[in-house]
């Protein structure tokens, strides 16, 4: 055995488990994106309250914020970082049909998603922020399927380990 079929031959006996791997990214990615939320929220309040800002003033301000307001933009960055890993732990957990599984969280999260901020944003918005968090999961997986296939191929000579293409 040469020393790539070696490594191959290794990691198709370190398969994971599917619902193990689906489970903890849709954990790590509510949770994740709840703890990004609490510390934006917290670090703008000690924001408004250094620069004079009462209670009341703070309260008003956090239940009228626009989607594009900067609190927004900020904390739907962080939480796209955090879809993005959710994406890449499902993969490196299956570690196989990565695509598959990834997928499938990646319908779990936006419908999850979807169902807590219908009363909130409006139909565009909606879509917008589904396709936004499924493409962030799908990249994750995309990125950790990316790093699997280098680790795996010997310099100068390509092998597609994983003959499952991506789903788009």
């Amino acid at each position: 055995m040469t020393n790539n079929s070696q490594l191959i031959a290794a990691s198709k006996k370190s398969d994971g488990s599917p619902v193990k791997a689906i489970l903890f990214g849709f954990i790590l990615d509510i949770i994740g994106s709840f703890v990004v939320m609490f510390v934006v929220l917290i670090g703008y309040s000690v924001f408004k309250v250094l620069r004079g800002g009462g209670y009341d003033e703070i309260i008003l301000s956090l239940q009228n914020i626009k989607p594009d307001s900067m609190l927004s933009l900020v904390t739907n960055f962080f939480s796209c970082l955090v879809s993005i890993l959710s994406g890449y732990v499902c993969s490196k957990i299956a570690n196989n049909s990565e695509y598959k599984y990834v997928f499938i969280l990646g319908c779990l999260i936006s419908i999850f998603g979807w169902t807590t901020s219908v009363r909130y944003y409006s139909i565009l918005e909606n879509i917008f922020f589904t396709c936004l968090t499924f493409g962030n999961v799908y990249l994750g997986g995309w990125l950790y399927v990316r790093k699997k296939g280098k680790m795996v191929c010997a310099p100068n000579k390509q092998i597609n380990r994983n003959k499952q293409g991506p789903l788009f």
